[in-house]
């Protein structure tokens, strides 16, 4: 479905048609008709985001779709029969999103990150940028998860269904090991995430409905232990096709193996540039080794700590933006860029500095946001701390999708930034 969303956002600026009762006149003057073009764009929008919130309902609501906030994800019987035949209908021209879905049925055992999942669809509702107003259908969408509404199932157990549907197909490969433990072990951040969430924003009444949930996820991560675990894979390498296919929906049309040789290159090329630079770096910090390799570890002993990551990052900013205005590289906004340290939730479902986009549809003046990830937890599937845990730098914002067979690219870094944190501080490198 990430790919469906993919080709969504080509569309998106179009869509008004769908999302109309979002959107407010400048003025009371009378639009200018639309090009026939721009009607076409938001008729083909309506079709796309209509698959799309139909079963992600908290995704679509965060790229600006009303209407959906006290929606849940779907995971009920026939799924994936369902999702591709509303793919089929939303996508008729286009055949990737169909082929992709195919191939990670054909190949991967369905694996879902439902602590995840539920962590990243009731944040979306509970954030600065959100209308007040908003915020309380957070309750709401607590509850689906947790079975309490009247004709829902927890999505601990529907995701539990969907998995063991296909147990039974020993060829399916399970998913990576790594993967797997480390989502078992950011269960607890994303729980505690969600009850600091509710706490900062004064919603009422999540006590009761959080703590079945918390009961709930136990018991999936029980099952995931012993069900899932056992037939997950220490090689993180894809089958060549579902490999060749992912690429080509990231917009990667070359052959791996022609891309695999172009980086083997690059590679070759830059650490011949660094061999021939950490000398000159040497000498300037006053080193006494030359070999890049050791400048690195020379030059990472060296580390920004705890609260004085914001302050730099801030600074740096500073100073390249005083570079592109005065070089009229681009234009800038006046305003300064709007940059938070993560908590330890946000950190441990993306552990590396990202950009937390603002909705697409109906924004209303909400603005992208940075988050520098302060400490990044660190714990071991059973939920016990391993070791302190540094950041990824700022050039990967990648971590582990979801939902595996619905989302197979890596998702869009996320910890609390003045509480103590059970995985220690972090350290930055300073650049």
């Amino acid at each position: 479905m990430r790919r469906l969303l993919a080709v969504l956002t080509l569309v998106l600026l179009g869509a008004k048609s769908f999302v109309a009762a979002q959107t407010t006149p400048a003025s009371a003057a009378s639009p200018a008709p639309r090009p026939p073009w721009i009607v076409k764009s938001d008729a083909n929008a309506d079709v796309l985001l209509k698959a799309f919130a139909r079963f992600s309902p908290e995704g679509a609501g965060q790229i600006g779709v009303s209407g959906l906030d006290e929606q849940v994800l779907d995971l009920q019987p026939r799924l994936y029969e369902r999702r591709d035949a509303a793919t089929r209908e939303a996508l008729a021209s286009t055949k990737d999103q169909i082929e992709g879905d195919a191939l990670s049925r054909k190949y991967e055992l369905t694996y879902f990150d439902v602590p995840l999942t539920i962590f990243r669809g009731l944040h979306a509702l509970l954030d600065d940028q959100i209308a007040p107003e908003r915020r309380a259908a957070a309750l709401v969408r607590l509850k689906k998860y947790a079975g309490d509404v009247p004709g829902t199932t927890p999505l601990t157990v529907l995701a539990e269904q969907r998995m063991r549907e296909r147990l039974g197909e020993a060829s399916l490969l399970g998913p990576p090991r790594a993967e797997v433990e480390k989502n078992l072990g950011n269960t607890a951040f994303y729980l505690d995430g969600i009850e600091k969430l509710f706490q900062k924003y004064q919603v009422a009444g999540y006590e009761a409905p959080l703590a079945r949930l918390k009961t709930q996820v136990a018991a999936y991560n029980e099952f995931v232990k012993g069900t899932i675990l056992p037939r997950s894979r220490t090689d993180f390498r894809l089958p060549p096709e579902v490999y060749r296919s992912r690429l080509k929906n990231y917009g990667v049309d070359m052959a791996p193996e022609a891309l695999a040789d172009r980086a083997r290159v690059s590679y070759v090329e830059i650490r011949n540039e660094m061999r021939a630079i950490a000398p000159l770096v040497a000498k300037e910090k006053g080193f006494t080794v030359t070999d890049y390799r050791d400048v690195l570890r020379a030059l990472k002993k060296d580390q920004i700590v705890g609260e004085a990551i914001l302050p730099h990052y801030q600074q740096r900013l500073a100073s390249l933006e005083e570079i592109i205005r005065r070089e009229r590289v681009v234009s800038l906004p006046t305003r300064p860029a709007q940059i938070k340290l993560a908590s330890e939730a946000e950190s441990a479902a993306q552990p590396a500095p990202n950009m937390r986009p603002p909705r697409l549809i109906g924004n209303t003046g909400e603005r992208g946001t940075f988050l520098l990830p302060l400490r990044v937890p660190t714990t071991s599937a059973s939920g016990s701390e391993v070791k302190s845990s540094r950041p990824v730098p700022a050039t990967s914002c990648s971590s582990p999708p979801s939902s595996r067979r619905a989302s197979p690219r890596p998702a869009p870094c996320s910890p609390s930034t003045a509480s103590t944190s059970r995985a220690g501080p972090s350290t930055w490198k300073r650049r």
